[in-house]
């Protein structure tokens, strides 16, 4: 320290690395502020997929028709790959939708499957398709 011309002695602050020291405020803010996120927004649309039972009255996408077949467990035609999104793209997530609900069909007699699986999926589009195949590039596997 040096002696000024009041004879009190002035302090000087060298910063050898700005880095290390954005580093340390940004730890130091971090520790007296709290955490720093107030609000979690989904990335991507998330969701699963699911066979929805074929109307004729309902007005189906192109291509729906001839993706439709006979379920013998329920005795109906069904349309394959329907999408459920459960989280849409830019929704705040809160931490009690941590979980979802899985409808099992169990033929009479036999025990439901309880390892059974729901693969989840992800999509990056602004508007998630209605069902897998209307664009399955902008839907991939997440789970």
């Amino acid at each position: 320290m040096r002696e000024s011309p009041s004879h009190r002695p002035l302090r000087q602050l060298r910063i050898k690395d700005p880095r290390r020291t954005a580093i340390a405020r940004g730890a130091l803010l971090r520790g007296i502020e709290g955490s720093i996120i107030m609000i979690r927004r989904a990335p991507r649309h998330y969701g699963s997929e699911f066979e929805d039972e074929y109307n004729p009255g309902d007005n189906l996408p192109p291509g729906a028709l001839q993706r439709r077949y006979f379920h013998p467990l329920l005795g109906s035609l069904m349309i394959p790959d329907k999408m459920k999104w459960h989280v849409k793209m830019g929704e705040t997530i809160e931490p009690s939708r941590a979980s979802f609900t899985h409808i099992q069909l169990v033929p009479p007699g036999e025990q439901p499957n309880s390892s059974a699986s729901v693969p989840l999926y992800a999509c990056d589009l602004d508007q998630a398709p209605e069902y897998m195949w209307q664009n399955p590039t902008g839907t991939t596997y997440a789970h």
